[in-house]
């Protein structure tokens, strides 16, 4: 995903109100869902996210994204 895309893409999804959670999907197709707009954060290409179980916590980036999307419903965006 081209870096202005991941972050506009993440940035729509995390000011939606009211907040909806939201599906990132990885180019491994490994995916998580985020589920308050405060468990991410993202500057410059690289985004981490804080789940809300226990530690866990996953970085990425804009190459590693093959899609944002909502209600478990993934829009595509270019790579």
């Amino acid at each position: 995903m081209l870096q202005a895309n991941f972050e506009r893409s993440l940035r729509r999804f995390t000011r939606r109100r009211p907040f909806r959670p939201f599906v990132v999907e990885l180019t491994s197709g490994s995916q998580f869902f985020v589920q308050h707009p405060e468990a991410l954060a993202f500057y410059n290409g690289i985004a981490v996210y804080l789940a809300s179980e226990g530690d866990d916590y996953m970085y990425f980036d804009h190459h590693t994204v093959a899609r944002v999307g909502g209600n478990g419903k993934s829009s595509r965006q270019e790579k």
